[in-house]
């Protein structure tokens, strides 16, 4: 199933692209329907791949968990209104608009490729 991308965005939360300590961080929000991702396949920032062993992603009520340990054995459960705080370990972006790209697997839907455009402040 393909999900239009209009809907797709609406689970990125605008403005919430930052540095933070040890790299950067975006959030996420479920706002579509309860659903679990089987699988994380990557991030890219304007056409850079970052390996899957530099992210995470702070999960309400389920803590911290590393994107490789997502799986079809141990999937994430997505509540509906469930934030995903995705953080990439490794250099800060620098300030200005990013063209960003994570891709995941859900039960539900299959593969979902996400695009983002956001900026970080100067």
């Amino acid at each position: 199933m393909r999900i239009p991308s209009l809907l797709l965005a609406k689970l990125y939360v605008k403005g919430s692209l930052c540095n933070c300590a040890g790299g950067f961080a975006l959030t996420m929000k479920n706002v579509l329907a309860p659903g679990s991702a089987t699988a994380f396949f990557g991030l890219d920032v304007d056409g850079v791949g970052y390996p899957l062993e530099q992210v995470s992603l702070s999960v309400d009520r389920l803590g911290t968990i590393e994107a490789t340990e997502i799986s079809a054995q141990a999937p994430l459960p997505l509540g509906l209104g469930c934030r995903v705080v995705v953080t990439v370990r490794g250099e800060k972006l620098a300030p200005g608009p990013h063209d960003i790209v994570i891709r995941f697997r859900t039960k539900e839907v299959g593969e979902v490729r996400l695009p983002i455009r956001d900026s970080i402040g100067g």
